[in-house]
């Protein structure tokens, strides 16, 4: 998924997955973080936010019962199937992608293009509508 990669602003490689939590401008390494944190700016106030961003799109209907419980998020955590899938690295960097991005409807529409994306978010649906999963049913 080469097009989903974002350029580090400090050393221009391709693969930054962290983003300043001050001004939102992405880097790839603790050493470019250092390099970006001595001429870090606070965004001027006429600038749209990342807060500003999230306002905009579409708001959950939390009045619903499509919300994920606390205990339903222990069981991703507990769930074997879940941790294999992530073992590949691979996976891993889009998740950290879908997590991090300034445009998150786009970019988890071309992910839900990626076969081992989907893999994934249909084992965490499998996990949190089915319930605890003993060692034997997360086995497979």
């Amino acid at each position: 998924m080469e097009a989903l990669s974002v350029e580090c602003s400090v050393c221009a490689g391709k693969n930054s997955f962290y983003k300043c939590p001050i001004c939102r401008v992405p880097y790839c390494s603790a050493k470019c973080c250092q390099t970006h944190k001595e001429s870090c700016m606070v965004p001027e106030a006429n600038e749209v936010t990342t807060a500003d961003k999230t306002d905009q799109r579409v708001k959950w209907d939390e009045s619903t019962d499509h919300m994920v419980t606390r205990e339903a998020l222990g069981w991703l955590g507990e769930s074997r199937s879940l941790r294999r899938l992530l073992a590949n690295e691979h996976l891993r960097q889009l998740v950290r992608l879908a997590d991090t991005t300034d445009e998150p409807d786009r970019v988890m529409r071309e992910l839900m293009l990626e076969p081992l994306f989907v893999e994934f978010t249909d084992e965490c649906l499998r996990v949190v509508e089915g319930g605890p999963v003993s060692s034997d049913e997360d086995s497979d």
